[in-house]
């Protein structure tokens, strides 16, 4: 099964793994350049998923399984608050989006995440 995977907690101090055992996210935005392209290319439409958490790719817990139900390519500076409905708090505007981007891909990409930048937003519903 395809998964989607997440860290427990984001750099911001938001708990992801309890926003997605309680069910409270379900759309998640990755930059392109870094991870996005990779779940673009295994994510489509109408596939099943396993959602996990974990920081170490070789000890993640499952903490649901969904289907995706969005798939959405855009600049960031195109983002729309309704494209982030059921994103975690800290991106749930594009302005968060923005701050939170930057605190988790910026230390990886070697620079600040902008506009131009490409982000790969998925949705999913929860089985």
């Amino acid at each position: 099964m395809k998964t989607i995977r997440f860290y427990p907690v984001a750099p911001s101090g938001v708990n992801y793994r309890n926003l997605l055992l309680d069910r409270k996210k379900w759309t998640t935005t990755r930059l392109k350049e870094f991870d996005g392209d990779r779940y673009l290319k295994q994510l489509k439409l109408g596939d099943d998923v396993s959602i996990t958490c974990g920081f170490d790719p070789e000890m993640v817990e499952t903490v649901g399984q969904g289907k995706i139900t969005r798939v959405l390519l855009k600049k960031m500076k195109e983002v729309t608050k309704q494209d982030l409905v059921g994103e975690s708090p800290d991106a749930v505007t594009p302005q968060l989006l923005g701050v939170c981007m930057n605190q988790i891909y910026s230390p990886l990409i070697g620079r600040e995440v902008t506009g131009e930048d490409f982000v790969a937003i998925f949705s999913w519903q929860y089985h």
